[in-house]
């Protein structure tokens, strides 16, 4: 079987799915109805900027543009085929010779009936990962455990929802051993529906916690949420479970398919000391720190070993290990230490964060965060909440960015903890140069709506603006 998409199978696949599809190519210099359908494609892109020479480029209706309309720079940079709505006229829509333009009505469904057919041609297996903590850094984790002794691709980024996975499948170049893929969600049903894409063999679900309970309304809902993987995974596939975790009796229940499952303690139990992880008799050095990590990293470590990596493959792996953005990087930052752990934040792990700050600093510990979105009716009460945790864990100085931040502040400084807030991320930044004390760690996070970067980058840009001026 081939490794390439080709037009004439993708125009068979939108037939299947029920979506009426016209083709066009160009042919010296004129559009005309499709002559060469023995084209492929190399890559899938939605934003005209990202497009890269012989991709495939989607134009999606969004809520304030249509990217049908950037189907010519798409074509002029590049790309070889462009999935667009159905227009009154090509005339002045140019393209390098035999360049394809597919016209649908609705790109959104015809992206995901070619993700789904895509999927169905792959030879590849396919992991999916999900829950509400470290999906990426998981992803992260068994990409570098398998790709010492195999072929590997994986969602970029956070890829994770009904625009985002479809895209995954389409990118793949078709001879991968395995494709790895991330499935967020905020609403009950999200991870059938991207299951059901995925088809995947087997699957990880890291855990279930107070997140998103805007769309959610509980813990429980949340629980079976995660658990439509399950149902997903054929009898011959596994899914591997954290038995100390929310969910865990639920999902073992749910599965037909394999449990593989590890804890802290008892049966399949592993251990933790200054960033090394000891299981079953070997050690790992695990290049991130934080004890929850080592929770990402057995979920990882179980499927490599399914799949029949070694030792020395995975150790060789994690010796090229690289995380995602704004996920637990530690920034040397003259004299004192930043944790970028910025990219999005819960209940959950803020603390889970706060506490590897604190085991790992060698002086203060101070906690800049943003506000934690998405909790619903209980939001008020779930800051004042977490502000009080974050005193008993033993942050030193809590700085709050944006009003937002008030309840977990005095949830803090109400439990005898030392917390203010700043106006914004400039503020905090200004805040952390002018009063940081020499060996502080400093632990940034946020919802990503609250863009905490931003204190980082302001931040940076301060001290060596600083260390320019006191050289001149």
């Amino acid at each position: 079987m081939s490794n390439k998409y080709y037009i004439q199978q993708m125009i068979d696949d939108l037939a299947i799915a029920g979506i009426d599809c016209s083709c066009l190519q160009y042919i010296q210099g004129s559009w005309h109805e499709s002559i060469e359908l023995n084209i492929s494609f190399s890559g899938a892109e939605i934003d005209s900027r990202q497009v890269t020479p012989d991709c495939l480029f989607i134009g999606l209706i969004g809520e304030n543009v249509d990217g049908s309309k950037y189907a010519q720079q798409a074509f002029q940079d590049g790309a070889i085929i462009a999935l667009t709505t159905e227009q009154d006229s090509v005339q002045n829509l140019e393209a390098a010779d035999g360049a394809v333009l597919l016209q649908v009505k609705d790109t959104s469904q015809a992206m995901l009936a070619l993700a789904k057919s895509r999927r169905k041609r792959l030879a590849s297996r396919v992991i999916a990962i999900t829950g509400t903590n470290g999906k990426t850094t998981t992803k992260d984790l068994l990409f570098a455990c398998l790709a010492d002794c195999s072929k590997v691709a994986c969602t970029s980024g956070n890829f994770n929802n009904e625009i985002g996975l479809p895209l995954t499948l389409l990118r793949v170049a078709g001879d991968e051993d395995y494709v790895i893929v991330e499935m967020g969600a905020s609403a009950s049903g999200d991870i059938a529906v991207l299951s059901e894409i995925a088809q995947p063999d087997c699957g990880i679900i890291t855990n279930a916690s107070d997140a998103h309970l805007e769309g959610f309304g509980s813990l429980e809902t949340i629980i079976e949420t995660k658990g439509e993987l399950i149902d997903f995974i054929p009898d011959n596939g596994f899914v591997v479970l954290n038995r100390d975790k929310n969910g865990f009796e639920q999902w073992s229940n749910r599965a037909r398919c394999e449990v593989l499952s590890f804890s802290e303690n008892g049966e399949q139990g592993w251990s933790w000391v200054d960033q090394q992880l000891s299981f079953s008799g070997q050690n790992y050095n695990i290049p991130l720190p934080g004890k929850y990590n080592g929770c990402n990293f057995m979920s990882a470590l179980l499927v490599a070993q399914k799949f029949g990596c070694n030792v020395e493959n995975i150790r060789g792996g994690l010796a090229d290990f690289a995380a995602s953005a704004h996920r637990g990087k530690l920034i040397e930052a003259g004299d004192i230490q930043l944790f970028d752990d910025c990219y999005n934040a819960n209940p959950v792990s803020v603390l889970t964060a706060a506490e590897a700050v604190r085991q790992m600093s060698r002086g203060r510990t101070i906690a800049i965060l943003g506000f934690m979105a998405e909790l619903g009716n209980d939001s008020e009460t779930i800051h004042i909440s977490t502000g009080q945790q974050l005193y008993d864990v033993g942050i030193d100085v809590l700085i709050g960015v944006g009003e937002k931040t008030r309840p977990l502040v005095d949830g803090f400084s109400k439990s005898g903890g030392s917390g203010s807030i700043c106006s914004d991320q400039n503020a905090a930044a200004s805040w952390l140069k002018e009063n940081k004390v020499e060996d502080d760690l400093v632990l940034i996070k946020g919802s990503r709506s609250s863009k905490m970067e931003q204190v980082i980058d302001g931040y940076l840009e301060l001290i060596n603006d600083g260390s320019k001026g006191a050289g001149q």
